[in-house]
Parts: C-alpha cells; sequence; structure tokens
C-alpha cells in the first residue's frame, strides 16, 4: 500500500489454541517470547530484601521463619529462601505502567516449572510489597488477599542494592 491510499496492510501469523495470548488480567505475552524489558525498574527490584511479613493462604508465616526469609533478585531472575531452604527460583517480569504495577514470575524448578504466576507490586523507599495468585489464577486488583484463595502477600525491607 502506499502513503494517502486508504488502504492498510497487515500481516497476520496464526497461532494454535495453546500458544494464543492471554487476556487482559494476565500478561499478553506468550511461553515462547520474552517480554518487554523494563531495565529501570528491574533495577528498582534487585538486591538483598529480607522478609518483614509474609501471609500466604491467609496464614502469617511464624516469626521464627520469618526472620530468615531472604528475597534476592538478580537480573532476571529471583530465588526466596526460608531457612535456608529455597522456596521460589523464578524469572519475572515487570510492568510499572499498569495501576498496580504488574510484576509476573515464570517457574524455573520445581513441580510447576515452566508455569506463570501474576501479581502485583508497590515500591515505596526500601519497602516491597507484593500479593501474588496461585498458578492458573487471574492477577489480583488489589492488595487485599483473601483468606482461602490462596494468595501470598509479602512485604521486604531492602537490606543491599
Amino acid at each position: 500500500t502506499s502513503a494517502g491510499s486508504g488502504h492498510a496492510l497487515e500481516t497476520l501469523r496464526r497461532e494454535s489454541a495453546g500458544s494464543r495470548a492471554q487476556t487482559a488480567d494476565t500478561p499478553a505475552e506468550t511461553a515462547g517470547r520474552a517480554p518487554q524489558a523494563q531495565p529501570d525498574e528491574m533495577a528498582r527490584l534487585s538486591g538483598e530484601w529480607a522478609a518483614v511479613s509474609i501471609v500466604s493462604n491467609g496464614q502469617a508465616l511464624p516469626e521464627a521463619y520469618l526472620r530468615s526469609g531472604k528475597r534476592v533478585a538478580r537480573g532476571n531472575e529471583i530465588t526466596v529462601t526460608v531457612a535456608g531452604q529455597v522456596q521460589l527460583h523464578v524469572g519475572f517480569s515487570v510492568d510499572p505502567s499498569t495501576t498496580p504495577k504488574s510484576l509476573d514470575y515464570a517457574i524455573l524448578d520445581g513441580p510447576q516449572k515452566g508455569q506463570k504466576m501474576f501479581g502485583i507490586y508497590e515500591l515505596t523507599g526500601d519497602i516491597l510489597k507484593t500479593l501474588f495468585v496461585p498458578v492458573g489464577q487471574p492477577r489480583p486488583k488489589t492488595f487485599a488477599a483473601v483468606p482461602g484463595e490462596g494468595g501470598t502477600l509479602s512485604v521486604w525491607k531492602r537490606q543491599s542494592p
């Protein structure tokens, strides 16, 4: 087509049902495509973080374990440990343009390897708050974790950049 002709040229690619882009409550990218880079925001979330509170499915992590909770984000990977045991190892991507901001985890290890979890986050100074839902659930819209729905609401304090 040419400028001013009133015609539009589109190039389409057919995808199988299993690889279709997901709904607005989940990331638009499919598993085979890399998320859009957000290097400045990713850098803000990098470093070592100590657990302030972790509430999973309505149950608070006991203080004895909470003190050992650690979140380490390097590049686009996060490892969460409690009492020296890896609880979560994920790749992550962010979208700071949403309200609340979106944070997605691609599970790298364990029985759910290759699946995604959708969450939201808020970073205020050296305090990071996240809320994630289990695999297969739509992204939460607020930081109100509902007991029985399996969400995990965590608050972290930056230890080092």
